[in-house]
């Protein structure tokens, strides 16, 4: 997804966050940036893992999709939109309504045709500067999924290998294209 700014006299605050429309966009330092259209494949990949993390996960916790919003800082304000989280009931013992304000347990994000390498850097490096444990990126263009930790490490997996997704949850993305 590109990220277009919109343009705006002043910069988004924190408070303002309570009065914002609905949509899918992010804020990056103040600043509201729309989101363009996923493709098809994108979309498609997002349900098949969305549908394969909610039988396995949901009694534990909460799965979703869209764009969910992650408050990575309040000063200045940033925002991102994950493609799936997923939250445990610990963490959370009823699904949130807004914007995610602890980090998730699990995010996973799927590069579309739109986004660039240094959008798709930047958004990971959110996601780890905030502690999120395990971070899924998934290339479907080039066929490799990448698995960061928080602790900073990361794994590269081709589309036909098996790996954890989350705990011992195990995926080969070329079976769940099937």
């Amino acid at each position: 997804m590109t990220l277009l700014a919109e343009k705006s006299e002043h910069l988004l605050e924190y408070d303002d966050l309570k009065v914002l429309p609905s949509g899918h966009y992010e804020i990056i330092d103040g600043v509201k940036l729309d989101m363009s259209p996923t493709g098809f494949l994108h979309g498609l990949i997002e349900g098949k893992l969305f549908d394969i993390l909610e039988a396995h996960l949901s009694k534990k916790g909460y799965v979703a999709t869209g764009e969910v919003g992650i408050l990575i800082s309040r000063t200045p304000l940033r925002v991102r939109g994950a493609d799936i989280v997923y939250i445990t009931k610990e963490s959370y013992p009823k699904p949130p309504v807004g914007i995610l304000e602890k980090p998730p347990e699990l995010v996973v994000e799927i590069l579309s045709p739109a986004n660039t390498t240094q959008e798709m850097n930047a958004k990971l490096k959110d996601y780890l500067s905030i502690g999120i444990p395990n971070i899924i990126y998934v290339d479907s263009e080039n066929e490799i999924v990448t698995k960061f930790h928080a602790n900073g490490s990361s794994m590269i997996y081709s589309f036909s290998e098996t790996f954890a997704i989350y705990n011992d949850l195990t995926i080969r993305m070329s079976e769940v294209l099937v």
